[in-house]
């Protein structure tokens, strides 16, 4: 990315590699937030089975209706 956008002349001054730091950042905030989801997903189901857990993902996709 840094070579495609020619992002190369940031990492000459201290004030580009903060912005480029800054970018990576920002660039990963989703995929955390996809982990802190998934992870606070299974610690509320911790004592059910998981018949109960893919029944709850069932509900959560089509909303309740599983007719």
């Amino acid at each position: 990315m840094i070579m495609k956008y020619g992002l190369l002349v940031w990492a000459r001054e201290y004030i580009g590699l903060v912005a480029l730091i800054g970018l990576a950042f920002a660039c990963g905030l989703p995929a955390w937030a996809v982990v802190r989801w998934t992870f606070n997903f299974i610690e509320k189901r911790e004592g059910k089975d998981l018949g109960e857990v893919a029944q709850d993902v069932r509900d959560a996709v089509t909303g309740g209706n599983h007719g």
